[in-house]
């Protein structure tokens, strides 16, 4: 033991590193303001562009609509920043067509995660993404593909159960649709949507007997003030003649 100072000294500098950033968090009003002014100093660091274009993709949730699309512009511009100084960050490109994605500029966001897929294929989210934003322009075979694929790597997701079945209604591919309506509701037993999509497909395939047993149990899951609608629904499905098969 040489230098009996040396770890005494360490945990001084770690403590006083500690202190000056808690006082330099609290000098500065948000993390808005800290970061544009360390941009300041380097505007070339990747990490503090994407910072700064995050926050504002965050923090344009659940605000004013004018406020809202300023603060996703400002995003886009940060992210935009990021990118061009590390064009192979995929987050950054996922993170910048969200930012697309929630101001409803629906194509460049799907050019932004057909970039994000490119340089992360392992970031799941970028296929359910693309395949919301897909869907909504009516590029309907890509949509499913995507779906497909994000199932593959996220089984648990229900949203993405009833995206891809109602895809397969959609283009009247009934049996594609009750297939995977079936597995989600058998996955997520506990789900009401899933028993009561379920239902509206057996119903569409005149299987009203078995769109029956769906809503009683769909609206068995729910809180009873959702749950009437489907009460008065079920009684009206049993007052009506089942076709025999």
């Amino acid at each position: 033991k040489k230098y009996p100072w040396v770890a005494p000294a360490l945990l001084m500098l770690i403590v006083g590193y500690g202190g000056w950033s808690f006082v330099r968090s609290t000098q500065w009003e948000s993390k808005e303001k800290l970061y544009r002014r360390d941009l300041v100093h380097y505007p070339q660091s990747v990490k503090l562009n994407q910072l700064l274009g995050s926050h504002y993709l965050d923090t344009s949730k659940g605000v004013h609509p004018q406020m809202r699309h300023q603060r996703l512009q400002h995003a886009q511009h940060y992210l935009r920043q990021a990118l061009l100084l590390a064009p192979q960050v995929g987050l950054n490109w996922f993170s910048l067509g969200l930012s697309y994605q929630y101001d409803l500029r629906l194509k460049t966001a799907v050019q932004c995660y057909r970039k994000a897929i490119q340089h992360a294929p392992n970031l799941a989210d970028t296929y359910f993404n693309i395949a919301v934003c897909q869907s909504r322009l009516g590029d309907t075979s890509s949509a499913l593909k995507h779906y497909h694929t994000y199932l593959a790597k996220r089984p648990h997701t229900a949203a993405a159960y009833t995206n891809l079945s109602f895809l397969y209604f959609q283009l009247h591919n009934y049996d594609e649709a009750k297939r995977i309506a079936e597995k989600a509701a058998r996955r997520f037993p506990n789900t009401p949507d899933m028993h009561l999509n379920l239902g509206k497909i057996y119903l569409a395939t005149q299987d009203t007997l078995s769109a029956l047993q769906c809503f009683q149990r769909g609206a068995a899951l729910l809180p009873p003030q959702s749950a009437a609608q489907w009460h008065s629904r079920i009684y009206q499905l049993k007052r009506t003649p089942i076709p025999k098969k």
